[in-house]
């Protein structure tokens, strides 16, 4: 019989737009951007094993296939204690996969954003619905740091109350 226990390998896993910026540009600034959020987690929060799939993708050239980022992806994501969604503007990405994924595994989830309305109408109000999930409208990374110095850990969500 196979036990329902996962087990967590990760503090976080952060979560942001890689493959939908059209510029290699865009991607290396943003890119640099989580850099500095995670070392920030790193070095406020205490969050030793922080999952990023850009953290060793210099060049968006050098991104991995869609099956294997895909399985990688929710491979890191199911050992996660739990996610921090970085949603920086209105883009189709995977980022929003991610976040659905986490919800339905009741993983906690802190998504950062410049406005609710960036977000799909089902997650405007997802923080209202599930105990679980934070919303915070920031803009940037540099608020988005301040917001994390400021707060530490306390920032991120707690467990689920309940399993649905």
């Amino acid at each position: 019989m196979q036990s329902n226990l996962k087990t967590i390998f990760y503090d976080v896993f952060i979560s942001t737009p890689m493959a939908a910026w059209t510029d290699n540009k865009i991607y290396q600034k943003q890119r640099n951007d989580i850099l500095s959020i995670r070392d920030t987690l790193k070095s406020v929060c205490k969050f030793n094993k922080v999952f990023y799939a850009g953290s060793e993708i210099t060049n968006a050239e050098f991104f991995d296939s869609k099956d294997t980022s895909a399985r990688d992806d929710f491979d890191a994501l199911r050992c996660s204690k739990q996610l921090l969604c970085i949603y920086p503007e209105k883009l189709a990405s995977g980022t929003l996969v991610e976040v659905g994924a986490a919800i339905a595994l009741n993983i906690p989830t802190l998504i950062l954003v410049p406005s609710r309305k960036t977000l799909p109408y089902i997650l405007e109000q997802a923080d209202a619905a599930f105990d679980f999930v934070k919303i915070y409208e920031v803009t940037g990374s540099i608020e988005i740091i301040q917001l994390i110095t400021a707060s530490g850990p306390s920032l991120f969500p707690t467990k689920p109350k309940i399993n649905w």
